[in-house]
C-alpha cells in the first residue's frame, strides 16, 4: 500500500516538472534561433508596416500644407525606423516649408550621415542659403561638384552666391560654365545678363536677356531686367516695350509697373506714370518706391496736397525711407513751410543721403 502510494505520489510530482517546464527546454539551439528570427521578423514588419503608415500621413498632410503635422508624423516615422531616409528627407522640407530653418539644415544631416546623396546636399545648400550661411552652401555645392562634375546645377548656384557677394567676375565664369553645360537653362542667362549690367557691359546683358526670354517666355521678371537694361542704353521705348510685355504676362507684376511708371514720368507722361504707380499700389499697398514715385509725380503736377500724402504714406511704411523725407521736405518747401521742410531734410541727412546735407546746408543753417 505504501509503494503504491508512493508510486502515485512520484508520478504527480514528475507530471508537476513536466507541466513547469519553458517550451525551450524542447528545442535545439537550432530550432530557437529559427523561432527567434521570426519573431524578430515580425516585430520589424510591424513597425515597418507603422513606420509606412505615419509616413503616408506626413505626406498627405504636407500636401495640404499642414507642415507643423508634417513634421510630427515623418518624425515619428524614423523614431520606428531610423534608417528610413525618405521620411528624414521629407521631414527637412516640411522643417524648411514652415521656415524652421535649422531643424530642417539637421534632418538633411541626418541623411547625409548616413550615405551620400544628392538630393539632401542640394536641400541642405538651399536651407543655408534661406539662413544667409553662404559658405556651407559653398562647400555642398563643391560637394556635389566632386560627385556629378558634368552637373550645372552647382554652377549656377554658385554663380548666385558669388553674385550676392558682389563678386562678379567669378559669378560670370560660374554661369559660363553652367551654359557651357546647358545652353537652353534660360536663368542663368538672365543672371549672367545682371552680371553683366552691374559690370557696365550693357551690350552682353540685354543678349542674355533676350536669350532667356527667347527660352522660357514665362519667365517674368527677365522683361523687367531687360527694361532696366535697355533704360541703362538710353533705348526709352524700348524699355517702355520691355516692361509692358512683362505686364501683359502678368498684370499683377508691381515691379514692372512701377519702373514703367518711372519712364513715363521722366518723359513727362505724368497721367501715364500716376496710372502705373497707382497700379503697383493697388497690387501692394505697402510698396513705399511707387508711393514715393506717384508723390514726385503729383508734386510735378502741383498737387501737393496729394504729395504730402503719399510721401506720408512711404515713410509710415518704412521710417527709414531717406528719399521720401527729402521729397516731402521739397513739397513742403513749395508749400512755404520752411521749418517742416528743414524738419526733413535734417531726417533724411541724418539717414545718410548726401543731397539732403546739402539742402539742409544752404536752407536750414
Amino acid at each position: 500500500m505504501n509503494k503504491i502510494i508512493f508510486l502515485i505520489l512520484f508520478t504527480t510530482a514528475l507530471l508537476s516538472d513536466i507541466k513547469a517546464q519553458e517550451p525551450d527546454a524542447f528545442l535545439t539551439p537550432e530550432e530557437m534561433r529559427y523561432r527567434d528570427s521570426i519573431a524578430a521578423i515580425n516585430i520589424d514588419a510591424r513597425t515597418l508596416r507603422e513606420a509606412q503608415e505615419s509616413y503616408n500621413n506626413g505626406l498627405a498632410q504636407f500636401e495640404r500644407r499642414q507642415y507643423n503635422e508634417a513634421v510630427q508624423s515623418f518624425k515619428n516615422a524614423v523614431r520606428l525606423r531610423p534608417d528610413f531616409l525618405p521620411a528624414l528627407y521629407n521631414m527637412g522640407l516640411s522643417y524648411f516649408a514652415s521656415n524652421q530653418f535649422s531643424e530642417a539644415y539637421r534632418s538633411f544631416s541626418s541623411i547625409l550621415a548616413i550615405e551620400t546623396s544628392i538630393s539632401a546636399l542640394f536641400k541642405r545648400a538651399e536651407t543655408s542659403l534661406a539662413m544667409n550661411e553662404l559658405d556651407k552652401a559653398m562647400e555642398d555645392y563643391t560637394e556635389i561638384l566632386f560627385e556629378q562634375p558634368d552637373n550645372y546645377k552647382p554652377y549656377y548656384e554658385i554663380g548666385g552666391i558669388r553674385f550676392r557677394q558682389g563678386n562678379y567676375d567669378d559669378a560670370l565664369q560660374m554661369f559660363n560654365k553652367a551654359i557651357l553645360l546647358n545652353d537652353e537653362f534660360a536663368r542663368a542667362y538672365n543672371d549672367r545678363g545682371s552680371a553683366r549690367l552691374l559690370k557696365d557691359d550693357i551690350a552682353g546683358a540685354i543678349r542674355d536677356y533676350e536669350k532667356a526670354i527667347a527660352l522660357d517666355p514665362e519667365l517674368v521678371f527677365v522683361y523687367n531686367n531687360l527694361g532696366s537694361a535697355k533704360k541703362k542704353n538710353n533705348d526709352i521705348n524700348g524699355a517702355i516695350e520691355a516692361y509692358s510685355r512683362g505686364i501683359t504676362k502678368d498684370p499683377s507684376y508691381f515691379i514692372a509697373l512701377n519702373n514703367r511708371g518711372t519712364i513715363y514720368m521722366e518723359s513727362n507722361q505724368l497721367d501715364k506714370a500716376i496710372a502705373d504707380f497707382t497700379a503697383a499700389i493697388r497690387i501692394k499697398p505697402d510698396y513705399e518706391i511707387a508711393l514715393n514715385n506717384r508723390g514726385i509725380a503729383y508734386q510735378k503736377m502741383k498737387d501737393y496736397e496729394k504729395a504730402l500724402s503719399d510721401f506720408d504714406s512711404a515713410i509710415r511704411i518704412n521710417a527709414s525711407y531717406a528719399l521720401a523725407y527729402l521729397n516731402r521736405g521739397n513739397t513742403r518747401e513749395l508749400m512755404f513751410n520752411g521749418i517742416g521742410a528743414c524738419a526733413d531734410w535734417r531726417k533724411a541727412k541724418e539717414l545718410g543721403l548726401n543731397l539732403a546735407e546739402r539742402y539742409f546746408e544752404n536752407e536750414c543753417e
